[in-house]
């Protein structure tokens, strides 16, 4: 019985002192992600990266929930699929603090791909007052087969280990010693 308090009691400790798996998420796993600005694709604090795709007349509105707040960076890495021609690819991103609401966000950048410029890469900097939501809209305006990837300091939200404090476990093992001596009574 001492010997099972106690795996069970350092099972528990380890447990209450592992942080949060982060995931990715690509869109054909999860699915097309949504085309509507004011309904956006949610992302959690679990999530440190996106990756999906893009082709004319094609937009993503994506909202990141629960990151880090204050000053960080998000980049977003694009890339130019070969599919036999040389036709280019443009796209454009905006993003905001707050939900799009008939209004566009912030200009982040264009970008304009073709096989003798197959990737580029657009860097938000986000400032201090930065608080934890982020909404990107990324659209889409010719060519086909578009890749993206988000990735940024504050993906996911680095939860800090919280150990159990030393009461609690003094106080589970308190407990563990009286089941141990009522046992041995009966």
């Amino acid at each position: 019985m001492k010997t099972t308090v106690s795996a069970a009691l350092v099972s528990l400790a380890a447990l209450a002192a592992s942080p949060a798996q982060a995931i990715t998420v690509s869109e054909p796993e999860h699915g097309e992600y949504s085309k509507i600005y004011n309904a956006p694709t949610v992302f959690g604090d679990d999530v440190s990266a996106v990756s999906g795709t893009g082709r004319a007349n094609h937009f993503d509105f994506l909202h990141f929930s629960g990151l880090a707040t204050g000053a960080q960076t998000v980049t977003i890495d694009f890339g130019y699929i070969p599919d036999g021609t040389t036709d280019g690819r443009t796209a454009n991103l905006i993003w905001r603090d707050q939900p799009f609401m008939g209004e566009w966000g912030t200009y982040g950048g264009s970008i304009s791909l073709h096989p003798g410029n197959p990737t580029t890469t657009l860097t938000l900097s986000l400032g201090d007052s930065f608080a934890g939501d982020l909404y990107l809209g990324l659209m889409f305006y010719s060519g086909t087969n578009i890749t993206y990837n988000i990735t940024g300091t504050g993906f996911p939200v680095e939860t800090p280990a919280v150990p159990l404090p030393a009461g609690l476990l003094l106080g589970l093992s308190a407990l563990g010693a009286l089941g141990f001596a009522a046992r041995r009574r009966a």
